[in-house]
């Protein structure tokens, strides 16, 4: 690993170490950041999907569960799935178990419930080919083999040597690479991302700039995985930072 990658993330860990410092802040506070942060990933990660909500629009339908005036329901319906996914993560890492594949199956659920035309839960049985920027080769019927693999990396020995961001890193760009559903694969591997951060005490990650992180998937799809890692890390380390700015 390069030196200057290291040296973010000893930073990284630094920060990490004096946020648990500041443990005994008021629960509310402590609250009211997560909130905030959570709410900038939801956004970027709809936007990503085309989704036209605002942050306060989003927050509205999360709260009361009411649609929005001049949106589809099937936005709606986006936004509920996806907060309801990023909660049950959240719940997973609190939980402290190993990744196993039916968490896999279940995210995957969760993003897909009422959604017409798509298979929640459930891997693709057929090779995927997707135009741009995925593209998968892997047959279908090798994806639980590979998703249980993936699986026995991160629990075992060899992922709880890696630092938790390269643990994490791994887990997303496997789940790019073999792309094992027919639709919200990038979301998948985002919550699973997340999810593996979390479990480590590391604030979710979020990517305000699409494109840096498309060039970053790219170079990670193509065997380069730093600028991803480095992105990454510094999405971890901006929330680090905001949770020490509101705690100080």
């Amino acid at each position: 690993m390069a030196l200057d990658l290291l040296t973010v993330l000893d930073r990284v860990d630094g920060k990490r170490r004096q946020l648990f410092s500041l443990r005994s802040r008021p629960a509310a506070l402590i609250a009211q950041v997560k909130h905030v942060q959570d709410l900038a990933w939801l956004h970027a990660c709809l936007q990503w999907g085309g989704c036209t909500m605002r942050p306060k629009e989003i927050e509205s339908i999360i709260e009361t569960g009411l649609a929005i005036a001049g949106h589809p329901i099937s936005e709606h319906l986006e936004v509920q799935n996806l907060a309801d996914a990023l909660e049950w993560i959240e719940g997973w890492a609190r939980a402290d178990v190993p990744l196993r594949t039916r968490d896999v199956l279940h995210v995957h659920g969760i993003l897909h419930t009422g959604v017409p035309g798509t298979t929640p839960g459930q891997f693709r049985a057929s090779e995927l080919r997707v135009g741009g920027m995925f593209d998968s080769h892997t047959p279908g019927r090798e994806i639980p083999r590979h998703i249980q693999a993936l699986c026995t990396r991160i629990n075992g020995r060899p992922g709880r040597k890696q630092h938790p961001i390269d643990r994490a890193v791994l887990a997303m760009t496997t789940l790019m690479t073999l792309l094992p559903f027919r639709e919200g694969n990038d979301l998948v591997a985002r919550l699973i991302l997340n999810g593996l951060l979390l479990q480590r005490a590391y604030p979710i990650a979020d990517f305000p700039d699409p494109a840096r992180l498309r060039e970053c998937q790219q170079a990670a799809l193509a065997g380069n995985l730093p600028p991803l890692t480095a992105l990454v890390a510094a999405a971890v380390e901006a929330g680090l930072d905001r949770y020490l700015k509101a705690l100080a």
